[in-house]
């Protein structure tokens, strides 16, 4: 019987040994992607339709600008030097492009950490929480927004049929590791115990 026991008490505390190993060493999805994406977020100052006509006029010729200076971005890091340096060319284009449509908006533009709920891009559908992103605020920022992710360069390809190119599809693959990229378009596998099933909620 003290056998069994002791055992039973190797096992136990061996199975939480390996729980406890997997839950320090693991990174979640979310931070990865929060690590290694750069996001891009131009915000509306209403939801009138023609702030929103506006909103889509600055983001393409900002994303158009900044296109040559982007594309070629082997890092985050990287990128978010770019896009600092590029902070007053940014705003002279959305600037521009709100006088040449007769807009008088004030533009704010700045690379800031903040919370993004569930978004969905083409066919891949990136989690909620923060990420590093940067935001241009036109006018009173209180309308909808446009998003994508600047780094890997995902903003510069023309999804509106709900798909992301081929090529954009392995520069992503390229910087995520496979379990978070497939992550993004279905269902991850679930670990659990079979005969243990009181242990699987440690995997959750």
């Amino acid at each position: 019987m003290k056998k069994k026991l002791v055992c039973y008490l190797f096992l136990f505390f061996t199975i939480i040994f390996i729980i406890s190993f997997y839950n320090v060493n693991k990174t979640s999805p979310q931070e990865e992607l929060s690590n290694k994406l750069l996001r891009f977020h131009v915000i509306a100052n209403s939801n009138s339709n023609n702030d929103q006509y506006i909103k889509m006029k600055v983001k393409e010729a900002v994303v158009t600008a900044m296109e040559p200076r982007m594309k070629h971005c082997t890092s985050k890091e990287e990128a978010i030097m770019i896009a600092q340096s590029n902070l007053s060319y940014m705003t002279q284009i959305a600037t521009e492009t709100l006088n040449n449509h007769h807009v008088n908006q004030s533009v704010s533009i700045n690379i800031e950490t903040s919370y993004f709920p569930t978004k969905t891009y083409g066919e891949f559908t990136f989690p909620p929480g923060y990420y590093d992103s940067v935001r241009i605020i036109l006018g009173n920022g209180k309308g909808e927004n446009w998003w994508c992710v600047l780094y890997p360069p995902l903003c510069f390809v023309d999804i509106s049929y709900g798909v992301v190119p081929d090529s954009s599809k392995e520069t992503l693959a390229n910087t995520l590791s496979t379990n978070t990229y497939n992550s993004l378009t279905e269902e991850k596998p679930k670990l659990g115990f079979r005969f243990f099933t009181f242990l699987n909620r440690f995997l959750e």
